[in-house]
Parts: structure tokens; C-alpha cells; sequence
């Protein structure tokens, strides 16, 4: 039986090289777990004046404290970093069930050290930690990068946590993708990533969480379902995903809209998760371990100039930034930018940002023709 925190494993891609550091009752108790313990480590291995895109940068995963437990909503990968956007402390999250897998192969933390010299990634089997190589999987976008490591390690049950092109080439917003579908986006953790040159970390667990009072614990996790479903956006979030919430927040005024220029559209209707579910997009819901909202959904173009787009979400974030701030209310259009967007590993949210300034600065002369050939 795993401890519930779980041991923190240390990985150093310079020498090829892994051990175990035990966490104590004290250090739990102190900074719990997750984004706590990853931001005690980043403190304790990188100094003032460290480049982010350097070897001597970590790239730190945490999970919670309860992951691994049926405790609702507890499946949250935290990345945590020195930020190549901001050269600052980073914390970034996202979902699956990457997290749940890497509790049961008994680790709550890991720390990835050093740079290794050609393209690597990390196959984590319980105890067992190889450092393989990924010179053929280089270059490939995220979904094609899963099915070969699952492809190489017959199991297609294997958890991942990958980058894309957009990592690989240091792009400062690049993301780490739990799952093909699930973005700890902000702040560029995949570009982190990338300079270490490794293209993913896959995980491979078999082991089961302990809890010192079963009987409490359950009841106690029995309490917090309940309230959950008690919530007023409990079912339209299940129904519906995040993106439900835009009728309400284009109605406040408080939905960027073509580059920030507005802050509402006139008809908002088109990017809505209702419409995505009333409209026929909406193919399958999921949830991330341990969840019993299953706000995530997988959504389809069946048809018409963007036929065969298949991509997870959108989230709300993204029908901002990829949609109404670029002035796109075709949600086909937004459906298309988030897949690639998820195959590059971009966040989507700075990717938005980046061509919503574009598309205002060609307007305005600012960009011309010559540029965009450049």
C-alpha cells in the first residue's frame, strides 16, 4: 500500500539517473502536497538569475494529496517551473488521470533534472524508471507521439504527459498535454520541457492508496459528492461543460471580445456548450479521475469545409481566445484552432492572444503583407 502522499522521485536526464526522496509527516503537514511540495522544491533547487530554458531549470509534477482516492475532483496534475514568459515562479495545471497513475506508481512528486543530450522520454512502471530514447517520435504532434509510446509499450492504458512541436521549439506559451486532450497551459512548462529534451513522461502504476481511517474517509467522500450535486452548476456544467457559462458572462459584459476591444459579442449563442451539445458537435462526455461533473467533452465536424475535426473541449478560455477575440463566431472555425492548437501543444489561451494582436495590428498597417511573407 502508497502512502498518501507518496514518495517524490527525482529524475536527472544529464547523468541518466533516478532516486526516491521520502516526504515526512511534518513536510505534509507543512505544505500538504501538490503545488505546495512543488513549490518547497523549486525553491530549494533553482537560484537567482537560473535560465528558464536552461539545464539547471526543474520541471516539477505534483499531484494532490487525495489523488489517488475516490475524493471528488481530486485528479489535478500540477507542473511548476521558472517560467520562460515570465522568468518567474510557475504554476500550471491540468487534468486526466496522468496523476491518479503516477500515485499508484507511488510517487506524489517528481523532479526532472539536468538536459539530456538527444530526445528522450520517461517510462515510469512502478519502481521500475527508464530513460528511453524518442528520436523518432521527435517532431510528431501529441496524438501521433501517444499512440507510438503506447504503440512501443503495448499498453494502451498507459498514461502520458507530452509536448508537441510547439515545445520542442521553445515556444514560450507552449503546453504540457496530459491525455492527448488535458493542457497545463499557461506560462510555457512546454518549452520548460522541451530544452530538456524530453518528449514525454509515461506512466505505469499498479499499486493502491492507503487512508488511516477508511471508514470516516468514505463517509466524509460521501459528504463532498453530495454537495457537489447539490450546487446550482452542478448539472448544467455536466450537461453542458464550461463553455455553459457563456450566456451569463457575455450578458455581464465580461467576455474579451475582438482583442479586447469589446467585451461582449451581440449573439454569443454559436460558441455556447449548449449549442455544441444542442447543434450535434458534442460526441462524448469524460470525466478527469475521480470526478463526477465530467465538465470535459470530446466534439466532431462531420461535415462541411473543417469535416473531420476531432478535439477535445473547448473549454470557455478557448472560445475567447481562439473565437470571439479573434472576432470568429463560426464555432467550426474555433473547433479546427483548438485541435491544432492541442496536437501543437499550444496554450490556447496565449496562441488567441498572439493572433488577436496580429490580426489588429495588420489593420491597423502595423503588420503589412511583407511581414507575414517573412
Amino acid at each position: 500500500m502508497i502512502n498518501l502522499a507518496g514518495d517524490i522521485l527525482h529524475i536527472d536526464l544529464t547523468d541518466k539517473k533516478s532516486w526516491r526522496e521520502k516526504v515526512s509527516k511534518n513536510r505534509i503537514v507543512k505544505y500538504l502536497g501538490g503545488r505546495g511540495i512543488n513549490a518547497e522544491l523549486l525553491l530549494r533547487y533553482v537560484k537567482p538569475g537560473t535560465d528558464p530554458l536552461g539545464p539547471d531549470n526543474v520541471l516539477i509534477f505534483g499531484t494532490g494529496l487525495l489523488t489517488g482516492t475516490p475524493s471528488p475532483s481530486s485528479g489535478r496534475n500540477t507542473v511548476t517551473c521558472l517560467s520562460p514568459a515570465t522568468g518567474l515562479y510557475l504554476k500550471t495545471s491540468g487534468g486526466g488521470h496522468w496523476g491518479g497513475e503516477l500515485k499508484y506508481a507511488g510517487y506524489g512528486n517528481m523532479v526532472v533534472h539536468g538536459k539530456s543530450e538527444n530526445p528522450v522520454y520517461i517510462f515510469i512502471d512502478d519502481d521500475n524508471v527508464e530513460i528511453r530514447d524518442a528520436s523518432k517520435i521527435w517532431g510528431l504532434g501529441v496524438r501521433d507521439a501517444d499512440k507510438a509510446i503506447k504503440e512501443e509499450l503495448e499498453d494502451e492504458e498507459i498514461q502520458t504527459a507530452l509536448i508537441g512541436p510547439a515545445g520542442e521549439n521553445l515556444v514560450k506559451f507552449a503546453s504540457v498535454m496530459f491525455s492527448i486532450y488535458n493542457a497545463a497551459g499557461r506560462g510555457g512548462a512546454g518549452a520548460v520541457m522541451g530544452s530538456k529534451n524530453l518528449k514525454a513522461i509515461a506512466v505505469r502504476g499498479s499499486g493502491s492508496i492507503s487512508v488511516a481511517n477508511p471508514n470516516v474517509f468514505y463517509e466524509e467522500v460521501k459528504k463532498a459528492k453530495e454537495s457537489l450535486k447539490s450546487d446550482s452548476g452542478y448539472e448544467g456544467m455536466g450537461l453542458y461543460g464550461t463553455a455553459s457559462s457563456l450566456f451569463g458572462i457575455n450578458e455581464l459584459n465580461v467576455f474579451p471580445s475582438y482583442n479586447f476591444k469589446r467585451s461582449s459579442v451581440d449573439d454569443i449563442t454559436t460558441l455556447t456548450g449548449q449549442h455544441l451539445t444542442n447543434a450535434g458537435y458534442l460526441k462524448r462526455k469524460v470525466a478527469c479521475y475521480s470526478c463526477i461533473i465530467n465538465c470535459h467533452r470530446y466534439a466532431t465536424v462531420d461535415s462541411g469545409k473543417f469535416s473531420g475535426t476531432y478535439t477535445g473541449g473547448p473549454e470557455y478560455e478557448t472560445m475567447s481566445a481562439l473565437g470571439s477575440g479573434c472576432g470568429i463566431l463560426d464555432v467550426e472555425a474555433v473547433l479546427k484552432a483548438n485541435e491544432l492548437a492541442d496536437i501543437y501543444g499550444l496554450d490556447t489561451i496565449s496562441a488567441g492572444g498572439v493572433i488577436q494582436w496580429a490580426m489588429e495590428s495588420y489593420e491597423k498597417g502595423v503588420i503589412t503583407d511583407k511581414d507575414l511573407k517573412e
